[in-house]
């Protein structure tokens, strides 16, 4: 194994590749969130879309693992540690914190002169001029209990599991902390935007704006429920997501 094989196995633990794929989808998780989030999305795609679910560093696989200390050297690294797979049609999707990584690869590949991918979809996170931060004072280990704890499905306070999601959850707010939105040219690649009907930290408005982020189509998307639409209403996202990459 080569140790760019290395590399991309790292990132993509799970990665079952698909003989002649119309399109990778690389997919990275809400914060906290890990690879495994996206275990029932193969199955429930078309065939033909390999799923590409991104470990980011402290959790699962990579429990071990530090982040870098900032958004844009993550999103480097990555770049870095997938590039094999930017040779074919591919596109990024992210869910919350993970559409700010998306958001933020497909403009550095951009920067270095990569192909750019089919097209960027985002889901529960606002506009990226719209995005709020947290402040790094703010990430302490009492706000992380209480986000862990309001979590859907959340684990039992006190345990291994949720230690461990309060630990994972730390790092991608202060790698979010470390972010500050830059006007750049808009993307040429569509861009397809989902969100919760019901969701109180993104409204409509901060949905819609992501037109003004792409020079192609925006469609946006509303789901049932409030800010794990994408999770609780997660066929309804999916067919929609093949219907927006069968168009290119």
């Amino acid at each position: 194994m080569t140790a760019a094989e290395t590399a991309a196995r790292r990132w993509l633990p799970y990665r079952r590749p698909v003989r002649d794929p119309a399109v990778r989808l690389i997919c990275v998780p809400h914060a906290g969130g890990s690879a495994s989030a996206f275990r029932q999305w193969p199955a429930r795609l078309p065939p033909r879309i390999e799923v590409c679910a991104v470990q980011l560093p402290g959790r699962e696989t990579r429990w071990r693992d530090e982040p870098p200390p900032t958004l844009s050297a993550l999103v480097d690294e990555l770049a870095a540690a997938l590039l094999p797979l930017f040779g074919s049609r591919f596109a990024l999707c992210g869910t919350s914190f993970g559409a700010l990584v998306a958001f933020r690869l497909a403009r550095r590949l951009r920067e270095v002169g990569l192909a750019a991918p089919a097209r960027l979809v985002v889901a529960a996170m606002p506009a990226p001029d719209r995005l709020r931060v947290p402040d790094l004072e703010s990430v302490d280990d009492v706000v992380l209990a209480e986000m862990v704890a309001r979590s859907p499905g959340p684990a039992p306070p006190g345990t291994e599991l949720a230690l461990l999601t309060r630990r994972s959850l730390g790092l991608d707010l202060r790698l979010a902390a470390t972010y500050a939105y830059a006007a750049e040219p808009a993307l040429d690649c569509p861009i397809s935007v989902f969100g919760g009907r019901t969701d109180p930290a993104v409204p409509v408005d901060d949905l819609v704006a992501w037109r003004s982020h792409t020079t192609a189509a925006c469609p946006v998307h509303l789901l049932p429920g409030g800010h794990f639409a994408f999770r609780d209403s997660a066929d309804l996202l999916l067919r929609e997501i093949a219907a927006d990459l069968a168009e290119g």
